[in-house]
């Protein structure tokens, strides 16, 4: 309830700043508006005020026009008439403008109605063009210095036309915002009034049944601390499960590879110095793994002797004999003891077994493996 009522208060914020934000861009157009149409209203005035003299200074025949007063007459022609000439008439409404400019009573109210007028975008291009190449300071003559004003006036006007569509399109998002945020403001509220009476109801409904409450919630407590060791046994015999079952996967994964590997150290290599042993023994896993597709563990990809060992140590353990280990516990990170005893529990025939210097003789063939079948010590041929 706390986070909806301080949704509310943000919802409220936002409405305050689009209000302001609404009135500051309604007052900046209008503003701008009121600016535009006072200068235009201005330009019209001095033109009214043109004196008799001003307007006899203007030629009453076309061709006596300079080449600035013909372009503006030009372009007052489309303002005046909103709409294209035909060539064939053109010269025709050329005298009519002049003569419209020689009247300026009949010209100020065109020109005072045309402040507001769309005119259309070929229109408007003339008018642009012409003002970007003449200013009003390049006309002599009054009459044409105030047109020409009116004409750049018109253009600050299309261009704050174009800028105030951005301001409108800014303030219909501010109004959509606003909307949405009164909305949601009343949602809110709804929902908070909702929610303080389901939360009455319960208050009330807790101070009936408190005795009962309690109890429940001691017999609740009890089961949920039953519950919890439960859960945490299961999950503890469950990570367990999961990664017995994860090494049997990958030893099912590696059996047949691995048995080759074991088949091919009892088989071939006895009469190899460790170190032969390990670098043959890589190089037979890698052609395992690329050539024939048989994936391996991942001891026999090693350098190191001692990874091979591994696993001749966990399968001595499997076999039933880790007493070995308990009873020559100084051996038991001695590689070629592991692999020695390894292979006399699996060699099919009799093996060869390097002790040179008979470290291990009697202990294994008399103590150890009296029931398995004879091996030949290095040391006996010494």
């Amino acid at each position: 309830m706390k986070e909806k009522e301080a949704i509310i208060k943000l919802r409220q914020k936002i409405v305050a700043d689009t209000t302001e934000k609404k009135l500051l861009i309604n007052s900046e157009i209008e503003g701008n508006i009121d600016d535009r149409m006072e200068k235009l209203n201005l330009t019209l005035a001095s033109l009214d005020k043109c004196s008799k003299r001003d307007m006899a200074a203007i030629p009453s025949q076309y061709d006596n026009l300079a080449e600035s007063e013909r372009q503006l007459l030009e372009v007052l022609l489309h303002i005046i008439f909103l709409k294209d000439i035909p060539d064939k008439k053109y010269i025709s409404f050329v005298n009519k403008t002049l003569n419209m400019i020689l009247n300026k009573d009949q010209l100020i109210p065109i020109l005072r109605a045309r402040r507001d007028t769309n005119f259309t975008e070929s229109t408007i291009k003339k008018i642009k063009n012409f003002t970007q190449r003449w200013s009003d300071s390049k006309f002599d003559k009054a009459v044409f210095k105030n047109i020409a004003k009116f004409l750049h006036g018109l253009v600050k006007k299309f261009n704050l036309k174009v800028m105030l569509e951005s301001r409108y399109e800014k303030l219909e998002d501010l109004n959509q915002t606003l909307i949405q945020a009164e909305l949601d403001m009343a949602h809110y509220k709804n929902t908070i009034d909702e929610s303080k009476e389901e939360l009455e109801d319960l208050l009330i409904r807790q101070r009936n049944s408190s005795d009962d409450l309690r109890s429940q919630y001691r017999s609740v407590s009890e089961d949920d601390a039953r519950n919890e060791q439960v859960y945490k046994e299961i999950v503890k015999n469950l990570k367990k499960v999961e990664g017995k079952l994860f090494k049997s996967k990958v030893r099912m994964k590696n059996l047949f590879g691995d048995c080759l590997m074991l088949a091919v150290s009892i088989t071939y290599l006895g009469n190899l110095t460790q170190e032969e042993k390990t670098l043959l023994r890589k190089s037979l896993a890698e052609t395992l793994s690329v050539e024939r597709s048989t994936e391996v563990s991942e001891y026999w990809h090693s350098d190191n002797e001692n990874d091979n060992c591994k696993i001749f140590k966990k399968l001595i353990c499997d076999f039933g004999y880790s007493e070995i280990f308990h009873s020559l516990s100084h051996l038991y990170n001695d590689c070629v003891f592991s692999e020695f005893v390894f292979t006399i529990l699996n060699s099919p025939t009799t093996p060869i077994i390097f002790d040179s210097v008979g470290y291990c003789h009697d202990y294994l063939k008399h103590d150890i493996f009296v029931e398995q079948p004879s091996s030949v010590f290095a040391s006996e041929y010494l």
